[in-house]
């Protein structure tokens, strides 16, 4: 039996799912399980019945139980839902909380639920099948004018310049160690990373470049298009992606720096993502740059994101100054035996 469960987690391990030290580290982030509390709290009613939907370590569907939730279904295909258990009969809830290891997509309940819990992102909201769950869950399990949470995320970008973003790719100069390794750049720069980029680090305002609004989205591809005017010249390195998480109406947090108006709360579980350009770029008064971005769900990276960023920098008389299409799906050489 000892071994049985042992390699279990070695399983666990070497598919990647979250260990109790990084569910540990999620927990341990107030901009995040404050924001969450907060929301909760104000959704469930006595007597709510609460879908915990990625539950982890359970922690969520404790607190629905604590502010007034009769049951709680509580998914999740990572074994972690086996310390979940333990927590709850630690805490006194085994009986009002189901335990159900499983994909959500799999599942079928016995009854609507009154509201949806859910955090299900990476770095970014497109993460593996998240999309889906939520939107299989909402139309399945949701009762008519039930809540969600999150209600939405929207998704952040602008231009920066960061030392810590190149990094990884300065291997890939035309002089490393007395050899000219230029030639991998072009297959590097289409790799996003996710360092520790400072608000400092931005040279132009933030804007939004797209919505996935919980209540309705069903396309799991996710697209949009942004613009700077160049006032005041400033120079960019790539762009650093983020996300707001609007979980109520008065309850959010943002994965990236803050901004007037937009959310109090920073999570620092996340990260914020870097995309590179392929060469570094000076915008000019006048100038403007716009960006394109796609992120698109490919079966044929595991049902992993590709992504595609396309850059123009144009004078003030249109002409283009710089141009790059980029794409995740060109990281990596072509095979020639493949090839042909």
């Amino acid at each position: 039996m000892a071994w049985s469960r042992f390699s279990k987690l070695l399983k666990a391990v070497s598919v990647g799912e979250y260990s109790v030290y990084h569910f540990g580290d999620m927990l341990a982030d107030p901009g995040r399980v404050d924001a969450y509390l907060q929301a909760l709290h104000q959704a469930v009613r006595p007597g709510s019945i609460v879908l915990d939907l990625g539950t982890g370590t359970g922690f969520f569907a404790l607190k629905a139980c604590d502010f007034g939730a009769s049951k709680v279904y509580a998914i999740d295909p990572n074994s972690s839902i086996e310390l979940a258990r333990e927590l709850a009969a630690a805490n006194g809830r085994a009986e009002q909380i189901e335990f159900i290891q499983a994909m959500s997509t799999d599942v079928e309940l016995p009854e609507q639920v009154d509201l949806i819990i859910s955090d299900l992102r990476g770095i970014t909201p497109l993460y593996g099948r998240h999309i889906d769950s939520i939107s299989d869950a909402r139309d399945r399990f949701l009762s008519e004018g039930g809540t969600l949470i999150p209600l939405r995320d929207e998704l952040w970008c602008a231009p920066v310049r960061t030392q810590a973003g190149l990094e990884p790719y300065s291997v890939w100069t035309s002089e490393f160690h007395g050899l000219d390794m230029s030639a991998g750049s072009k297959y590097a720069r289409n790799v996003w990373n996710a360092p520790r980029i400072q608000s400092s680090d931005l040279t132009a305002m933030p804007q939004r470049w797209s919505v996935l609004d919980y209540e309705t989205i069903s396309d799991v591809n996710v697209s949009g298009s942004v613009s700077w005017r160049g006032e005041d010249a400033f120079a960019a390195d790539g762009l650093c992606l983020w996300f707001e998480a609007i979980l109520s109406e008065n309850a959010s947090f943002t994965s990236g720096p803050t901004r007037p108006g937009g959310p109090t709360r920073t999570a620092n579980t996340y990260r914020r993502a870097f995309y590179p350009f392929l060469e570094s770029v000076q915008v000019e008064p006048g100038d403007e740059l716009s960006v394109s971005i796609r992120g698109q769900r490919t079966d044929g990276l595991g049902g992993d994101y590709s992504w595609r960023w396309t850059t123009t920098l144009s004078d003030r008389a249109g002409i283009v100054k710089a141009a790059f299409d980029q794409s995740t799906l060109l990281s990596m050489p072509i095979s020639r035996s493949k090839a042909r």
